[in-house]
């Protein structure tokens, strides 16, 4: 039993774990803050209209998005981790050096995606987008330290023709 133990013990590091879950090459390295702000904004024509004043963003909390890793601009950018908004709109995570990105929890993975997808959906009587901006640069360097202050905003808006 002990033999078996030993010899498992040094393989792992070089096999990885048995459920086949990811081992990150940069798992030394040093880890950089990448946190901000998560905000929205929202439009409303016709029908019942929400709280928020129309295009003044308002933090926006338990928002999930997933973490993107664009080291290389020629291929799909790779899930490396997510995060979830406090009550505050605020997210911190921290992450190995590179170039990131964000996308939304269901989102697609595009080569060059920087920020969640756009959408837009509706038919012949309504209509609803979703779209996201910051004013930071993308891809997000963390290759010189840590990045804070990014603040993602998501618009959204939806008009009902035939609503009053």
């Amino acid at each position: 039993m002990f033999v078996k133990l030993l010899i498992f013990s040094l393989l792992l590091p070089i096999l990885g774990p048995p459920s086949g879950d990811p081992v990150s090459n940069d798992c030394c390295g040093p880890k950089y803050t990448l946190s901000g702000t998560i905000q929205g904004t929202y439009f409303s024509q016709g029908g019942v209209e929400r709280e928020n004043v129309p295009l003044i963003p308002t933090v926006l909390k338990g928002v999930t998005l997933r973490i993107i890793r664009l080291d290389d601009p020629d291929s799909l950018p790779k899930v490396v981790g997510g995060i979830t908004s406090d009550d505050s709109g605020n997210f911190s995570i921290k992450l190995p050096a590179g170039k990131y990105g964000f996308a939304g929890k269901d989102d697609e993975l595009v080569r060059g995606q920087c920020f969640p997808l756009s959408s837009k959906s509706g038919d012949q009587f309504s209509y609803h987008t979703t779209s996201w901006e910051s004013e930071m640069d993308c891809p997000i360097d963390l290759t010189q330290g840590s990045v804070q202050g990014v603040v993602l905003i998501r618009h959204e808006s939806n008009i009902c023709g035939l609503c009053p």
